[in-house]
């Protein structure tokens, strides 16, 4: 027993120093471009006139954006890295979420196993980061987004457990997650629809889905809030503003497509996610291997396969509007991604060894992620340190600028090879009326602000 406990001490103390790691690059982040004219928002709307700015202007995103617009409200500008910082903590909350979505697992293979989520998270989705998860606005949207609808893939696999029929307010409970799960982000939709139907076969696809079955309510809910998103007058707004938005050039959307997946699984840490989704369609598709035939009736969660077409398709919803297509657009796809294959790989270990053993397969690779994870952030923190310091730098300068400021401030440009990938940057526009800078001047206090003309 203290042997068990010890080793578990180990992994827990392995997981706190990587999300230290997470926290102190998120601690290093500089507020950018939306950020600033997200405050301008709020200082001038408010959280609830913001919001419906964002329905008729932008999208329908209003549960996510409710929390950013609050968060917003809430923390002064200086303190926004704070909030940068408990961005990056919740990477450990992500992996902890997947480990029980992906679970029952047996107690030798919890904490390795937690362990290794989470470094194959960070690893995959590095270069992602600094867009979804240490820059506030990327945080709320897609992270926190992300959150709420894995614990609420994880409530739906509980709820399935559950005998009997539920109460009314149960029922409510139910269908208001729901709403809230369906209306987050469209590139959600697919990985939704994917693990619903994989809930809904494993209760008994010949049960009809009717009152009694105890996933109408959450498929009902989702429905709504997956309407009102798509229905926000913003959605096309925004579409309008980019060229080729709603074609139907089909040869142009596979080879978009195509491209949006050749970045995802060859552009920098890409092989380990190429190398995940390999190793998954092994442990699913390959006859003979061990413990294939019993993942989906073993699983409490949707299975592996629905977890990889979701994540797969998830980026689909960027075909309608290609022009808007940022690299940010892919996070889903690399955590379903490593989701499935975690899934997957759960079921050979346990198929193939006794708990223990499988505990050991996964200590091992555990301790060999770690030492191999632990340099590759200490390097991204350096660098990071180094780009907060020069922006800190440029935002003193703007700040005794605004003391005596009569006119625009001119401020120079950034060194662009300093800004390293872990940090979501957008330099100023070289008009006072360009993006962001009306934004960073309201904030600041500045008649106005332009990058000066040795820009490059």
């Amino acid at each position: 027993m203290f042997r068990r406990y010890g080793v578990a001490l180990v992994l827990g103390a392995a997981v706190l120093w990587i999300g230290g790691y997470l926290v102190a690059l998120g601690y290093h982040t500089w507020p950018v471009a939306d950020d600033y004219c997200n405050i301008v928002s709020v200082d001038r709307r408010g959280v609830f006139g913001a919001l419906a700015d964002l329905w008729f202007q932008w999208s329908g995103r209003l549960g996510s954006s409710l929390v950013l617009y609050g968060l917003f409200g809430l923390i002064p500008f200086g303190l926004l890295h704070w909030a940068s910082a408990l961005a990056g903590a919740s990477v450990l909350v992500l992996a902890g979420l997947i480990l029980r979505l992906t679970g029952p697992w047996a107690p030798p293979m919890r904490w390795p196993a937690l362990l290794v989520i989470l470094q194959l998270l960070v690893f995959c989705a590095f270069a992602l980061l600094g867009q979804t998860v240490f820059w506030v606005t990327g945080w709320v949207v897609y992270h926190v987004a992300l959150l709420y609808f894995v614990g609420w893939l994880c409530f739906l696999s509980r709820d399935m457990k559950q005998a009997g029929n539920p109460s009314v307010a149960a029922t409510a409970l139910r269908f208001g997650a729901a709403i809230v799960a369906g209306n987050l982000m469209e590139l959600l939709w697919m990985p939704a629809i994917a693990c619903l139907l994989s809930l809904w076969r494993r209760a008994g696809p010949a049960r009809p889905l009717d009152a009694s079955h105890p996933l109408l309510p959450s498929i009902l809910g989702w429905g709504v809030g997956a309407c009102i998103l798509a229905a926000a007058p913003g959605n096309y707004a925004r579409a309008g503003a980019t060229a080729g938005s709603f074609s139907i050039d089909m040869a142009d959307k596979v080879l978009t497509y195509g491209a949006m997946l050749q970045t995802a699984f060859l552009s920098g840490h890409g092989w380990m996610l190429s190398l995940i989704l390999v190793l998954a369609l092994i442990a699913l598709c390959v006859p003979g291997v061990p413990g294939r035939a019993q993942f989906v009736t073993r699983r409490d969660g949707p299975s592996a396969r629905a977890l990889l077409v979701g994540g797969l398709l998830s980026v689909a919803p960027m075909l309608a509007v290609p022009g808007q297509i940022a690299p940010r657009n892919g996070y889903f796809l690399v955590v379903f991604v490593v989701a499935a294959g975690v899934a997957a790989w759960r079921e050979v270990l346990s198929g193939a060894h006794s708990a223990n053993n499988a505990g050991r397969v996964l200590l091992i690779v555990a301790v060999l992620g770690t030492c191999l994870l632990t340099p590759v952030l200490g390097q991204a923190l350096d660098r990071q340190r180094d780009a907060y310091a020069m922006l800190e730098a440029r935002h003193e300068h703007m700040l005794s600028a605004a003391a005596g400021a009569s006119g625009v401030v001119s401020v120079a440009p950034v060194d662009y090879q300093r800004i390293p990938g872990t940090v979501h940057f957008m330099e100023l526009a070289v008009t006072p009326e360009g993006y962001p800078n009306t934004c960073v001047a309201s904030v600041l206090g500045l008649p106005g602000v332009v990058l000066s003309a040795d820009s490059h």
